[in-house]
């Protein structure tokens, strides 16, 4: 019988020019983003559109998003550096 254990956090990406949430990847030329989860829920912040629904077909990234949610201040959008820590 086998078992296994997914440790499943948010991250962060820091390109080679110390840009936070880039990250240069093996057999890519260009940088993608890391943590693309935070950087969804930031995207909703800074446009004043934050939906705290619960995504059935998403319920990670909506338990991630009410748990950053309840770690801030009212009205205060944090950069991706603060989203990570309040994880």
């Amino acid at each position: 019988k086998e078992r296994y254990v997914f440790w499943v956090m948010p991250h962060i990406g820091l390109s080679n020019d110390g840009l936070f949430g880039r990250v240069y990847r093996p057999g890519r030329e260009h940088p993608s983003s890391a943590c693309g989860a935070l950087l969804s829920i930031l995207k909703e912040l800074e446009m004043s559109k934050l939906s705290l629904a619960v995504d059935q077909h998403d319920l990670e990234q909506s338990f991630l998003k009410l748990r950053v949610i309840s770690r801030l201040r009212y009205g205060h959008v944090p950069d991706l550096v603060e989203m990570t820590y309040a994880t």
